[in-house]
């Protein structure tokens, strides 16, 4: 074989694999991205579940909430025990707006992972203090 054409199959091979990674060849679903309309609604937190299994529904979730997220780039969170509020600040970030960073009343910053954002359900997620993935589940109201 020359030269040339054993370079031309290690192109056409080296080409094909490149390629191949591309997400219209590969069949897979292209990660979800969002915008910041679809988070401007109020959202009520109905389920935690941990490690992939629910930990608490309804009422039964200790210190049960509302997030109203505004299209200002601020949100307010209402107790529902006794409709005590606290404001804060929101934004998207990351690949896609697929991350949600919220600021609260004291300043603090906590970064949670979206995983649905649509007319009904809110689900975001974050590694709790003992390294589980926890994740928060909202109606929208």
């Amino acid at each position: 074989m020359s030269r040339t054409f054993s370079l031309a199959l290690v192109f056409l091979f080296i080409f094909g694999l490149v390629s191949s990674c591309e997400n219209t060849s590969c069949g897979c679903d292209p990660a979800p991205s969002y915008s910041a309309t679809a988070l401007q609604y109020t959202w009520q937190l109905d389920e935690i579940a941990i490690g992939g299994q629910s930990a608490s529904k309804g009422n039964d979730i200790k210190d049960r909430y509302k997030l109203q997220f505004k299209g200002d780039g601020t949100y307010t969170q209402t107790q529902l025990l006794d409709n005590t509020t606290t404001a804060g600040t929101w934004k998207l970030t990351g690949q896609g707006n697929r991350l949600l960073e919220i600021t609260d009343h004291k300043g603090t910053t906590n970064t949670y992972n979206l995983g649905t954002v649509d007319n009904s359900t809110l689900v975001y997620s974050f590694i709790n203090k003992d390294q589980l993935l926890e994740q928060r589940i909202f109606s929208r109201q």
